[in-house]
């Protein structure tokens, strides 16, 4: 049945771990979808910065042989999944986020894939999305009073979501 997907999707499906995979099962709920409660909980409006219909075009935009090549990386690496999001996580709370995407590229080559094909997905599912991303926000956050919730690998950089706001006027700092 994997033949009708794309090798992003395919990727994607393999990238998530056994003990993610088992939490799912069980009925836990992604992150997202927590904050979306909690939010609807408080009676909180929720708003998205994108489409889900965006997203799968962002992903789809990865021309088909870098797709291949991260296939590749992530087949090579597929059983140790929950190691390689344990290690992103600590990467996260050590506010080494940034050092992700490097660590994604060594991976990468580390599996015998072509080194340059992880900066099509940065490009096409990191930088033009925080681009699309920030403007979307920028007017939510000129009314004040509002809680951005974006995946880690959207903050750092300079293409990042903390340059894009900050570069708008706004002071970003870390919340401990």
């Amino acid at each position: 049945s994997l033949n009708r997907f794309k090798p992003w999707m395919v990727t994607l499906i393999l990238a998530v771990g056994a003990c993610e995979r088992a939490a799912l099962d069980r009925g836990a709920k992604v992150l997202d979808q927590v904050i979306i409660d909690r939010a609807k909980a408080r009676k909180i409006p929720v708003a998205s910065l994108e489409t889900m219909v965006e997203q799968l075009a962002a992903a789809a935009a990865v021309p088909l042989d870098d797709q291949v090549e991260m296939f590749k990386a992530t087949v090579a690496f597929a059983h140790r999944s929950d190691d390689l999001s344990e290690t992103v996580l600590q990467l996260y709370l050590d506010r080494r986020i940034g050092a992700a995407l490097p660590f994604q590229a060594h991976l990468t080559r580390q599996a015998g894939a072509r080194a340059d094909a992880t900066q099509s997905f940065r490009r096409e599912m990191i930088e033009k999305r925080n681009r699309i991303m920030a403007e979307r926000a920028l007017p939510l956050l000129a009314k004040g009073g509002v809680f951005v919730a974006v995946g880690a690998l959207h903050l750092p950089d300079a293409d990042g979501l903390v340059t894009l706001f900050r570069q708008a006027g706004y002071t970003v700092s870390a919340v401990e």
